[in-house]
């Protein structure tokens, strides 16, 4: 089985951090407030002689291992094409609303209201699913998979923000929201659960990978169990 997983790095630190089983992305001095979104946009466009042909594709975080407790190795043992999508949630506590994130909340509402005014996607935003984790770029894919989420939808998400002239959406994205030390716009985090809404508006099955279960919060034993089935452990 063949694999193309990239996984991002853009200094010396996060260069350390990279599992050498992933292939190395440079983004030094590339990165947008749509962060990993555009790596992927990048990846898609130009290096798909790369990736194709392959049975998986993914573009992971330098804090890949740091947020999930998987290597390399793990995660290729594990994945096979019985399967066309394994989602590798980091926190699977968390959920997602409408507002696609916890951050920007009230800014992603409209501009999901706005999107779905205008029938931009094929699907509506308000159409999700509470119990599905699936968290900004940490999926593999198949690349037909890859193929259609990317065009479907990333591309037409991202190409709204930057040339809509709704006043509703523009005076949304001009609020600055503190992240870690940055100032943002709503549109990074609008972007984290993109994939979520579209992964369950086209009713595809998935697996999980997820480490063993060692907490004791009563939520994340819950999601264990009921979603025993569908949960590969490593």
């Amino acid at each position: 089985m063949n694999t193309r997983i990239y996984q991002i790095y853009y200094d010396k630190n996060s260069f350390e951090k990279l599992d050498k089983g992933f292939i190395p992305y440079d983004n030094t001095g590339k990165c947008t407030r749509y962060f990993e979104n555009d790596v992927i946009l990048d990846i898609w466009k130009n290096k798909r002689e790369e990736w194709i042909n392959e049975d998986f594709v993914g573009v992971l975080s330098w804090r890949f291992f740091e947020k999930t407790k998987i290597t390399s190795l793990q995660l290729k043992t594990a994945i096979n094409t019985e399967n066309s999508i394994y989602l590798l949630t980091p926190n699977i506590y968390l959920s997602y609303d409408a507002s696609f994130s916890r951050l920007g909340y009230e800014q992603n509402r409209i501009i999901c209201a706005e999107m779905d005014k205008v029938n931009l996607l094929n699907f509506k935003t308000t159409d999700f699913d509470k119990n599905c984790k699936c968290f900004c770029n940490f999926f593999i894919l198949n690349p037909r998979i890859f193929n259609e989420y990317v065009s479907t939808c990333l591309i037409k998400v991202k190409t709204y923000l930057e040339t809509t002239n709704n006043p509703k959406v523009i005076n949304a994205l001009k609020i600055p929201i503190r992240h870690r030390g940055m100032i943002l716009n709503s549109a990074v985090f609008l972007m984290e659960g993109l994939f979520h809404y579209w992964l369950f508006n086209h009713k595809y099955s998935y697996k999980y990978i997820l480490p063993k279960n060692t907490t004791r919060r009563p939520a994340i034993e819950a999601f264990y169990e009921k979603n025993a089935k569908n949960i590969i452990t490593i």
